[in-house]
């Protein structure tokens, strides 16, 4: 749930310094989930989720 309200969060905020800040923290924590459980349920769903937060972030290579 961390992940996903940092990310809810940046995305309400987008643009700003504190919006880009807790869009990056969403993408490690997303992460940092799909690391710990690679097989998990919600893996693809983390690894989706990082994407999108360095995208929105504008750190574009990170979300290739």
């Amino acid at each position: 749930y961390l992940g996903y309200c940092q990310y809810k969060l940046g995305l309400e905020g987008e643009g700003s310094d504190q919006a880009t800040q807790l869009l990056e923290e969403a993408a490690t924590t997303f992460r940092k989930m799909a690391q710990r459980f690679p097989t998990g349920s919600y893996s693809d769903q983390a690894l989706y989720f990082q994407g999108d937060a360095y995208y929105h972030a504008g750190r574009l290579r990170d979300a290739e």
